[in-house]
């Protein structure tokens, strides 16, 4: 289930599950996009919102929550499930609807309105930037990304090992402190961000790897950039080709990956 967003929070017996019901139901009708699901019409899809909506508590016993994440029907609102197994907490949301930045926007109100807190009120919803979103004039970014992707890229393919596993799998490396320590420092004299040195490092790796000049590869960007949607719940990450051209001088090179960087936007 790719895009599903499930979580399992553990709950300490002093927690007060119909107080937890109430501020969650609370959170869950004050965000339109939680009450949306997806109409295919013959000028395309449209995303209707529907306040008669309400969330569905689930009740699992312990073991059996599995059965809690499954497929959302996107034509049936609502893209949440909520449920409770004897001592945890099960939510899913629809990765359509949501970024991992909205999921923890809904756990922070849902805290805040547990302890007592007073939310405030919201001065634009996902609806309004989809609204100001699809009025933008995207001609110039359009034009930069079909300027850079005239590169001379081909499908990154990396050497095989001597005894390759089918279906691949996953690995996660650390990067030991001192080194994140020394990239920040570098980053700061240079007047880079993180992620672009970062960037950089993973271009001449994939460069070493497969003997180009020139990778396509890509970067997820949060995407916030409106003060408005900082707050917001919705599905504001995107993933955007960047062509890195890994050049012997490292100066050069990241001048050009800050460059492109700050095109993305």
């Amino acid at each position: 289930l790719v895009y599903n967003m499930p979580a399992k929070i553990n709950l300490p017996d002093w927690v007060d599950r119909e107080r937890l019901k109430e501020s969650i139901a609370l959170v869950f009708d004050r965000h339109k996009l939680l009450k949306s699901s997806i109409r295919l019409e013959e000028t395309g899809l449209f995303g209707v919102y529907d306040e008669n909506t309400h969330i569905v508590f689930e009740e699992y016993e312990k073991g059996k929550e599995d059965a809690f994440v499954r497929p959302f029907d996107l034509g049936k609102a609502p893209f949440v499930r909520v449920g409770f197994t004897e001592d945890a907490l099960l939510f899913d949301i629809h990765h359509i609807i949501a970024d991992g930045a909205s999921v923890n926007i809904l756990l922070r109100e849902i805290a805040a309105v547990y302890e007592g807190g007073v939310l405030p009120d919201q001065e634009a919803e996902y609806p309004d930037y989809a609204e100001y979103f699809y009025g933008l004039d995207t001609k110039e970014h359009k034009a930069y990304f079909q300027e850079m992707l005239k590169c001379d890229w081909e499908p990154v393919m990396l050497p095989e090992t001597k005894e390759p596993k089918k279906g691949g799998e996953s690995r996660i490396y650390q990067i030991p402190e001192d080194v994140f320590t020394e990239a920040g420092k570098y980053a700061r004299k240079n007047g880079l961000t993180d992620t672009m040195v970062f960037l950089g490092a993973y271009g001449i790796l994939l460069s070493r790897y497969t003997g180009r000049k020139e990778i396509l590869s890509s970067i997820i960007l949060q995407n916030r950039i409106h003060k408005d949607t900082k707050g917001m719940v919705g599905m504001f990450v995107n993933t955007l080709p960047v062509c890195l051209r890994v050049e012997n001088n490292v100066a050069e090179y990241m001048k050009e990956i800050k460059e492109k960087m700050l095109g993305l936007f």
